[in-house]
């Protein structure tokens, strides 16, 4: 189930609420219209900002892990021990 927030501003001032499911945040919306006209509210849902974040922490999981196999290494892939300089010529 996706949770939606309300975002509601008004008077200057910012406020959002949680709410389990579209059809609760949009009765509370239309409650609010009805009581002041200037005021602005709108129902999202917040699932959204959690697959981007778990995609992020996903990505991030994975270039740990790919800085840690690095560090393990017991070479350097750019310097060749073995490489004489009679070789180059």
């Amino acid at each position: 189930m996706i949770k939606v927030l309300l975002i509601i501003s008004a008077m200057g001032m910012e406020q959002t609420m949680e709410f389990p499911d579209m059809e609760t945040c949009l009765e509370v919306r239309s409650s609010i219209l009805m009581q002041n006209e200037n005021a602005e509210a709108m129902c999202i849902p917040a699932g959204a900002e959690d697959l981007t974040m778990k995609r992020m922490d996903r990505f991030f999981d994975k270039f740990m892990e790919m800085m840690l196999r690095l560090e393990n290494r017991d070479f350097d892939p750019y310097f060749e021990e073995d490489l004489q300089i009679d070789e180059l010529e």
